[in-house]
């Protein structure tokens, strides 16, 4: 993990809720409606899973990038799978796809900024003010 992070825990833990959200969100009971755009479904997966590939990859060691896309990828699968149980969701491989498509956008964005969007926030939040 990041070592160079004044507040490391807290941005884990701001990574540990985002996740938890996700996954409340992926398990709720669907309303049964059916989406006004068609692949609706696949741009939040895509979304959501881009933005804890994001997150993660700031506070993920960066010689250990393959284990944090497996990680992210089996949170993914395990969702999916506790779908199959559910009246109201459902198990598909596309959800699969645009979970793993988002996880790679999100820790290439992720490296492309310098791994350093927290360490940034830290900066601004301590700069001396006269």
């Amino acid at each position: 993990m990041k070592t160079n992070l004044k507040f490391i825990f807290f941005w884990k833990v701001i990574c540990h809720l985002t996740a938890l959200i996700v996954f409340i969100a992926c398990l709720y009971p669907s309303s049964g409606k059916v989406p006004k755009y068609e692949y609706l479904d696949k741009i939040l997966h895509f979304s959501s899973y881009a933005l804890l590939g994001f997150l993660y990859s700031q506070v993920w060691n960066l010689q250990k990038l393959t284990s944090l896309f497996t990680r992210l990828f089996l949170f993914g699968f395990l969702i999916e799978l506790l779908q199959l149980v559910s009246t109201t969701r459902s198990y598909e491989h596309l959800d699969l796809l645009a979970n793993a498509a988002g996880i790679f956008y999100g820790i290439i964005f992720g490296i492309s900024l310098g791994s350093n969007f927290f360490q940034l926030i830290e900066n601004l939040r301590f700069q001396s003010h006269p």
